[in-house]
């Protein structure tokens, strides 16, 4: 529960950095209307397209592995983002890469959260999704803050960085999980 909430804290955290400062460049680099910003915003629709994929690929038992991966796509989606933010269409293309990235996060995230006492669901998303929005208030504060004193790029760059924190967290989960899985084998064997 605990990886979990601050995975997508974490994965949270980027989605609200480039949110909130995205409107800020859309406005300085593109010279957008309030309107162009509002429909430039609808792309993130796109991410709801993860949402049924990633549960699908969570059914197959396969969450663990798809978390590394959208995690991966996150970060790419911010490289994408500050390398590409003089142009229009590639930061829209990195909106969507990371709303594809928090969608497939918190379908996973709340399929194995779920699994973990089915009695207490509601306990669980209550400090699961209190723990999402302090990451995506943190990822906006900090937004704020770098976007006046680094611009654009500082904003990338905390993104990138929540997400590779994430990668790391995932990376020394899954260490830990394949050790205790040999572990669990090596005692069934010498049972046997």
């Amino acid at each position: 529960m605990r990886r979990r909430a601050v995975l997508q804290a974490l994965m949270f955290g980027t989605f609200s950095a480039f949110w909130t400062s995205v409107t800020y460049e859309l406005i300085r680099e593109h010279h957008l209307s309030q309107t162009q910003i509002a429909i430039f915003a609808l792309i993130g629709a796109a991410g709801a397209v993860a949402a049924p994929i990633a549960g699908r690929i969570g059914d197959r038992g396969l969450g663990r592995p798809a978390t590394g991966v959208v995690f991966v796509l996150a970060a790419v989606a911010m490289a994408v983002a500050g390398l590409g933010v003089h142009n229009l269409v590639v930061l829209g293309l990195a909106g969507v890469l990371l709303d594809l990235a928090v969608q497939g996060s918190l379908v996973l995230s709340q399929q194995e959260i779920y699994a973990l006492r089915p009695e207490a669901r509601s306990r669980l998303n209550t400090v699961f999704i209190g723990s999402v929005f302090v990451g995506g208030a943190i990822g906006s504060a900090l937004s704020g803050v770098l976007y006046e004193s680094a611009g654009w790029s500082g904003v990338a760059v905390l993104g990138i960085v929540f997400a590779l924190i994430g990668i790391g967290i995932w990376s020394v989960s899954q260490l830990l999980h394949r050790a205790t899985r040999l572990k669990s084998e090596k005692v069934v064997s010498s049972i046997r």
